[in-house]
């Protein structure tokens, strides 16, 4: 690409390859640009595409997780919600759990000592 030469892009085509979350680098490749010219031209306008991908992903997964979907209501109870799957084990009273080793020492005949 020549440098000093400006580019005509279709603004659709931009916004399109936004909403598919492609990275600036990669719109400039499919494009036939610089990175330069997306983020002069074009940050706006991909960083809007970028947050309509993310709201239609939201609003697919709210919609598979209130269909009964397990996996989708895991994790979105983990993100919205604090929850997690950590298991806190302790001792009595919560306390650290206490550890002992008992030897009992056997006479070759099988009598204990």
């Amino acid at each position: 690409m020549a440098s000093g030469v400006k580019v005509e892009l279709d603004e659709n085509q931009v916004k399109t390859l936004a909403e598919l979350g492609l990275t600036q680098s990669e719109m400039a490749a499919v494009l036939d640009c610089s990175i330069d010219t997306i983020q002069r031209r074009f940050h706006d306008l991909w960083l809007q595409g970028h947050q309509k991908r993310n709201a239609s992903l939201r609003r697919k997964q709210f919609e598979l997780a209130l269909k009964g979907n397990p996996t989708m209501l895991v994790w979105l109870g983990k993100q919205y919600l604090e929850q997690s799957d950590k298991q806190q084990v302790t001792g009595a009273n919560g306390g650290p759990i206490q550890a002992a080793v008992t030897v009992t020492f056997v006479k070759p005949n099988g009598d204990p000592s």
